[in-house]
């Protein structure tokens, strides 16, 4: 036996076929030449089974839109509003929360639209004004109506919910409101107002504007909700005149006794109200007092205080922000 080569016999079947095999035509596809070479694809080719290609994702609807246009008003501080605000209907919100804005120097209102020409031929002369117009979709807003506060410190007594007062020390920065707005649905929104004490809190950590926009004492518990219909209006303005907070007496069985009356409080010599470049200007008592409401919608020009009235409109847009 002869081992460690193949027999002759054997030699002759591998070579045969060894050469059958090489001579195997390759088909290739009809797109493209014989012999020539063409880069894998390998999105084009087949999933495997078991693992299916991912569903195509479809964008979801983008959030509305909304333009809120606030438009400040100025008139002389002495100047009286009182009969265009009998032009204005009373909103629908919590009475608790109206009673602290009335207290604390500040009216609200309502009209449509359509009644705005009647409310401006009630007021008296405007001196100055401008538009603040907001554009963008839910959150939280800031609107800054009175110049900034800069070095000034600002003593005022501020009735917060729990109906008592609180002698409140405001340095520097400058008062706005928080603008929060919230889509009801045909047209209709819920528009939340809450006073704030805007200033810098220094961070080493490093923060978005949106965090930064809300440094300071934000006043919670004085929020105002109201729903806006599409042809409202909503007005605020400075309350000259506000009623004392007189709040509800305890429940007792004890007869009632008469308390002496307090004489009134001596007012001061002169009360600081904001200027133009944010300094201070002194003006006289009998035309101001230094409350929430004038250090929020009080300004002066060329040392003459002014009181302003804002009007709020709000309107939905389209996703791509059109009308």
């Amino acid at each position: 036996m002869r081992t460690g080569w193949l027999q002759p016999e054997r030699w002759f079947l591998a070579i045969t076929l060894l050469l059958a095999a090489c001579a195997r035509p390759v088909a290739l596809p009809a797109t493209h030449p014989a012999g020539a070479t063409q880069p894998l694809n390998i999105f084009a080719l087949a999933p495997h089974e078991g693992h299916p290609p991912p569903a195509a994702t479809q964008p979801g609807p983008m959030p509305p839109v909304y333009e809120i246009d606030a438009t400040r008003l100025d008139f002389p501080f002495a100047a009286d509003l009182r009969p265009a605000r009998k032009l204005l209907a009373r909103p629908p919100v919590d009475l608790d929360v109206l009673d602290l804005w009335r207290v604390n120097g500040l009216f609200i209102g309502m009209l449509d639209k359509a009644a705005l020409s009647k409310l401006m031929a009630a007021l008296p002369p405007v001196d100055g004004g401008e538009v603040r117009r907001i554009v963008g979709p839910e959150g939280t807003h800031a609107l800054a109506v009175s110049p900034p506060l800069k070095n000034r410190v600002a003593r005022i007594t501020l009735t917060r919910s729990d109906g008592l007062e609180h002698p409140t020390t405001l340095t520097g920065g400058n008062m706005q409101f928080l603008v929060r707005l919230r889509g009801l649905g045909g047209g209709r929104s819920l528009l939340m107002l809450t006073p704030h004490h805007h200033y810098s809190e220094p961070s080493v950590i490093p923060r978005l504007p949106q965090a930064k926009a809300l440094d300071g004492e934000i006043y919670s518990d004085l929020m105002l909700a109201v729903t806006l219909e599409p042809r409202q209006v909503f007005v605020i303005g400075i309350d000259k005149h506000p009623e004392p907070h007189v709040p509800a007496p305890p429940a007792t069985s004890q007869p009632a006794t008469s308390q002496p009356a307090k004489p009134p409080a001596k007012a001061p010599a002169e009360t600081l109200v904001p200027g133009p470049n944010g300094q201070a200007v002194a003006i006289k008592p009998e035309h101001i007092r230094l409350d929430l409401g004038t250090l929020l919608l009080g300004r002066s020009r060329q040392s003459e205080p002014l009181q302003s009235l804002l009007l709020i409109q709000v309107r939905e847009l389209a996703p791509g922000g059109q009308p």
